[in-house]
């Protein structure tokens, strides 16, 4: 709307005041009116009337439909009332009280045409409607505010090409040693190299079509350098006869899933899950999440069997909290991205809620120091959820988005502003969403779909895990993300073994056409 400027509230091309049309008309809008969003919300509450005076009449039983046809619906008559109030330029006076509704009158006593505000007399069922209106009209108007200052934002790209890398996938292909796993998690170490993460893998052999000798271990890692020519160099413990994970907590009857992690300071901070065995889970869920550790590496550029190690449990396991789906460092804090278990009847729903700790306390190891994105209750123990702040325990965390999974990554993308989350819905699923977000906070977008997995046609594979992967991408606005697929039971394993690796994909994006500013609506 090029030339549209603000006056005083109201909008104006040069000088002449804003009209709005309507039939074909152009009428004055009314100071009452502060802003074009106003008109907008005006024009749909009208048709909100026309709807529900359609619904009304369609309801009515057929002896009725005559009279209903004949008679409008009240709340359009209101709606046509406080038009004909602005067509006509007659605001109510400010000064008008109840008795102004009473009928003039004359020196005869008897009732003229006229009330005491010497508006005509049959204008009084208007006013009674315009005062109605008006209140709907402001309750509408706040509703419209509220809400757009809540409201998710506008996804600022769309998919514009997208790829497997056929290519890169089989580089973690191996036929010797690991031979297999999921997980992958990835960061840089410095420009040349990347370290990733996994979680259960096979050590063993690769013959023809088939597993042998394949033993699993319930994490690992490897380096990944640039060139087609260097193939990753993977590390866990032991030896081939008898391997073991990289890492290992304390107590023996658990094991740690490998999840996001962030240098600071020069120091390698890895979320770990603590994860032990439940033999009464289902099918392939045979195991339970029973709380969560850091894992401080203080020398993480030598190779990861010669890393120096400290853990230290973290909070909020007792409200079923799990922190490091994703983490990243934004200022002087490291924002930890945690996922919160709701039993739904047909499995766990992976809420997103989000902690915080100081740089300077993380390096202190003051695990007490993480603050949670939560939301204010008042004296009577109500939550204001408009009110928000950061606590030092996850009473009422807000939820960022209710489809998150226990395996995603929230990471920049080159050439564009803001975060973007990239994930399996759900934590199971053969679809790829992303959002965005201005700030870790959000508000968060809605999602966006970027990739399907083909191979969700084998309804004997499970999809899941995906992430992205920003050090792996060198040009603007590109996405590399890879995703994990499960053939299922251990036979599937040994008779499938090119299934259970990292799947890559390479995603284009390309900037939407800019959107008209709404920060005023």
């Amino acid at each position: 709307m090029t030339g549209l400027i603000s006056s005083g509230g109201c909008h104006q091309v040069g000088n002449r005041p804003a009209t709005a049309a309507v039939d074909n008309r152009l009428l004055p809008v009314p100071q009452s009116l502060p802003c074009a969003s106003d008109i907008l919300t005006l024009a749909l509450f009208f048709r909100l009337a026309s709807i529900m005076q359609f619904s009304i009449s369609r309801a009515e039983r057929p002896a009725k439909q005559a009279d209903t046809a004949a008679r409008p619906s009240p709340l359009s008559s209101i709606c046509q009332d406080v038009w004909a109030l602005i067509q006509a330029r007659a605001p109510l006076p400010p000064h008008a009280a109840e008795s102004d509704m009473l009928p003039h009158r004359g020196p005869d006593r008897k009732p003229n045409n006229t009330c005491c505000t010497g508006l005509p007399l049959e204008f009084l069922p208007q006013r009674r409607h315009a005062r109605l209106a008006s209140s709907l009209l402001c309750f509408f108007l706040a509703q419209n505010r509220a809400l757009g200052a809540n409201s998710p934002p506008e996804m600022p790209v769309a998919v514009e090409a997208v790829r497997p890398l056929t290519q890169m996938s089989r580089s973690f292909w191996m036929r010797n040693g690991w031979t297999g796993g999921d997980g992958a998690y990835s960061i840089p170490l410095g420009r040349k190299r990347s370290l990733w993460f996994f979680g259960d893998s096979f050590i063993g052999t690769i013959e023809g079509e088939r597993r042998i000798q394949a033993r699993m271990i319930h994490n690992a890692c490897a380096w990944q350098e640039p060139g087609a020519d260097k193939p990753l160099q993977f590390f866990w413990k032991g030896h081939e006869g008898a391997p073991e994970a990289l890492l290992a907590p304390e107590r023996k009857d658990t094991y740690y899933w490998p999840g996001d992690c962030a240098m600071v300071g020069g120091r390698l901070y890895l979320f770990s899950k603590r994860i032990s065995d439940d033999p009464q889970g289902q099918g392939a869920f045979k195991f339970k999440w029973t709380g969560d550790d850091i894992l401080e590496v203080t020398n993480p550029t030598e190779k990861p069997v010669a890393w120096r190690l400290h853990s230290y449990p973290l909070p909020g396991g007792e409200l079923d909290i799990h922190p490091g789906t994703s983490c990243l460092v934004d200022g002087s804090y490291l924002y930890v991205f945690c996922t919160r278990e709701m039993p739904q009847p047909t499995g766990l729903k992976h809420s997103l809620v989000l902690a915080r700790i100081k740089t300077q306390l993380l390096a202190a190891l003051n695990c007490q120091g993480f603050e949670y994105f939560c939301q204010q209750s008042n004296e009577a123990g109500q939550i204001e959820k408009d009110k928000t702040f950061w606590s030092p325990s996850p009473v009422n965390p807000v939820v960022l988005f209710e489809d998150a999974a226990p395996e995603m990554t929230v990471s920049r993308i080159k050439g564009l502003k803001g975060f973007f989350a990239v994930y399996s819905p759900f934590g199971l699923s053969d679809s790829i969403f992303m959002r965005f977000a201005e700030h870790p906070e959000g508000p968060w977008s809605r999602p966006l779909q970027i990739y399907r997995c083909p191979e969700a046609a084998d309804k004997k594979l499970l999809c899941y895990g995906a992430k992205a992967h920003s050090e792996l991408s060198s040009l603007d606005r590109q996405l590399i993300v890879t995703y994990c697929l499960n053939p299922g039971d251990l036979p599937a394993h040994i008779h499938r073994p090119f299934v259970y690796f990292p799947h890559f994909v390479q995603v284009s994006l390309r900037v939407k056409p800019q959107m008209p500013d709404q920060s005023g609506l």
